[in-house]
């Protein structure tokens, strides 16, 4: 069974000098958010939709304000709505008088591909940076992955800037080059680009003959290098579409010990 896993992505929705203090819901409304409709026999896209409809129930709307939903729809010609680059759902957490606006991507897969879910591709993230400059909403990632379970289960482990996920989650960078265009002149290339880019995640050469079989060769440590979405427009650019590949940590991060957990484990009686 592969695990439900809910992935909060997303820029810190900073409330400047607010203190939060959320009221807790009533047992009805919990029963009602933790009774999510049946998905047995539905098709990938069709949950899809009872996810998006299940993440919306966590806005209860004693709290939140949900402004908008977008449908995503499309002509069989593939014509559609510019709206449908923006995020699926804008949202406002209302205090009293104040509103803090976000918005929310859903991201809902049947399953895992090498331990890991690629929720978007770099125009797609381009798509959500120039939403949050024209709109100023944050925009959170919310992702879930389940081929047989009805109910999701979320577990938050960490929340970090979207930006910040290449080099958060990054075990190894290859770079992919094909054999039969090597030279000295675009190996010189690949490492100005390379070293443009300085850190401490390991580079590795994936180097390809025509007939498909590869040969990985790690670079001197003075080549380790920072992921990110600029280097790999620099080294796609150069190189070609592909050139760059994350190998993505699959692993969760340790849960942090509550604070009755790290006071009784003392020595004391």
């Amino acid at each position: 069974m592969v695990p439900n896993l809910l992935m909060a992505l997303g820029l810190v929705l900073i409330l400047a000098g607010a203190f939060l203090k959320l009221r807790s819901p009533t047992a009805a409304e919990v029963a009602a958010m933790e009774a999510p409709a049946p998905t047995s026999g539905l098709s990938d896209e069709e949950k899809g939709y009872a996810f998006e409809r299940w993440v919306a129930d966590r806005f209860p709307k004693q709290s939140f304000d949900l402004k908008h939903w977008r449908s995503d729809k499309m002509t069989p010609n593939g014509r559609y709505a510019e709206s449908n680059k923006d995020p699926d759902m804008e949202v406002d957490l209302v205090l009293g008088t104040k509103r803090y606006p976000f918005a929310v991507e859903c991201k809902w897969r049947a399953r895992m591909n090498d331990g890991t879910m690629k929720f978007a591709e770099p125009y797609q993230i381009e798509n959500y940076k120039a939403y949050m400059k024209r709109t100023g909403r944050p925009v959170f990632v919310v992702g879930e992955v389940s081929a047989t379970e009805d109910r999701p289960k979320i577990f938050l482990q960490e929340l970090f800037p979207l930006e910040d996920a290449p080099r958060r989650l990054t075990l190894q960078v290859h770079l992919r080059l094909r054999l039969a265009e090597l030279s000295p002149d675009r190996l010189r290339r690949a490492r100005e680009l390379v070293g443009a880019h300085p850190g401490d995640c390991p580079l590795f050469l994936c180097l390809q003959r025509a007939d498909g079989a590869a040969a990985f060769v790690e670079v001197n440590d003075r080549y380790r290098v920072q992921p990110s979405l600029d280097l790999q427009r620099a080294l796609e650019g150069e190189f070609g579409a592909g050139a760059y590949f994350a190998k993505a940590d699959p692993a969760l991060p340790e849960r942090p010990r509550r604070r009755w957990e790290q006071a009784s484990s003392g020595d004391g009686g």
